[in-house]
């Protein structure tokens, strides 16, 4: 019973003791945890963000302008075959030709290769190894600084995966300048970025 009796005081006497404290404070500590936790999961949602970066879906015909390159693509053709050293895709493929002009804005020659990326297919196919330059079907061109280049891209594709009128989504990359210190091997552009996705309308040519 004397054990019973001195929980019961000490209850007594946290109950009064509660009492005692000013609304205003149990208004304050409230405000403190809602803040509190507002901010633990706010913040856990912009690291969960950090890093990400909106990229822009460009229109066929629009300008994207970047540090090494000015692009813009200017249409999608599908072939059984294309008039260049390209031209005889493997049995079951058709090509898939991306059209853009391309001026480097960069001091030096550049290559084209990782300048647009198509990611629907697989990681190492989604740089194209086969380029041509429209006027003359020149294969692989390099870009000279400064001077527009119209440029196809060409790529192997399933026979089945478009037909007339389908939509394929480019993305135009985007590198950073890597400034080397040896001499040796200089400055040069690398790791690929989407820095624009464009839908393309594709025409089958047959």
């Amino acid at each position: 019973m004397a054990v019973a009796s001195r929980t019961t005081n000490v209850r007594q006497w946290m109950v009064r003791l509660l009492a005692a404290v000013p609304t205003l404070w149990w208004i304050i500590l409230a405000a403190v945890l809602v803040l509190g936790a507002s901010a633990l999961f706010g913040g856990l949602e912009e690291a969960d963000g950090a890093g990400e970066v909106d990229v822009p879906v460009l229109s066929v015909g629009d300008e994207l302008i970047g540090e090494e390159f000015t692009a813009t693509i200017t249409g999608a053709r599908l072939y059984d075959a294309y008039p260049s050293e390209y031209n005889e895709p493997e049995e079951g493929n058709r090509l898939l030709v991306v059209t853009a002009r391309v001026t480097n804005n960069w001091t030096e020659y550049t290559s084209l290769q990782e300048l647009l990326r198509l990611d629907f297919l697989g990681e190492t196919e989604q740089y194209t190894q086969n380029r041509v330059l429209l006027s003359d079907l020149t294969g692989n061109p390099i870009a000279i600084p400064r001077v527009p280049l119209d440029v196809g891209y060409v790529w192997e594709v399933p026979a089945d995966a478009f037909d007339d009128g389908d939509t394929v989504r480019i993305t135009i990359t985007a590198r950073t300048l890597f400034t080397d210190n040896f001499v040796t091997f200089g400055d040069y552009w690398t790791d690929p970025q989407p820095a624009a996705f464009v839908d393309v309308t594709i025409e089958d040519r047959g």
